[in-house]
């Protein structure tokens, strides 16, 4: 996989921690490592609030393709609103 220099600020604290816990050339992969398992914590942040966010649906007397139809033309105003 291709990598890309990148130049972060980080506490002083922070910097003498990672550079006594991981040694040389281990601090890349470590760092990367870490990044990722954030992103794909904030990623699944992300998506538990949207599906919070859903609507909920009350069983009634309309059909459940109207239902249906109902919430797509709802999140596609939504969606329209905000571009």
């Amino acid at each position: 996989m291709p990598t890309i220099q990148r130049t972060f600020t980080i506490p002083d604290d922070i910097s003498h921690k990672l550079d006594n816990l991981i040694k040389g050339q281990e601090r890349s992969k470590f760092v990367t490592h870490s990044l990722a398992k954030a992103l794909k914590d904030a990623s699944r942040e992300q998506l538990i609030k949207a599906i919070d966010n859903v609507d909920t649906w009350e069983p009634n007397k309309i059909s459940v393709v109207d239902t249906i139809r109902e919430i797509r033309e709802s999140h596609a105003k939504n969606l329209s609103s905000h571009s």
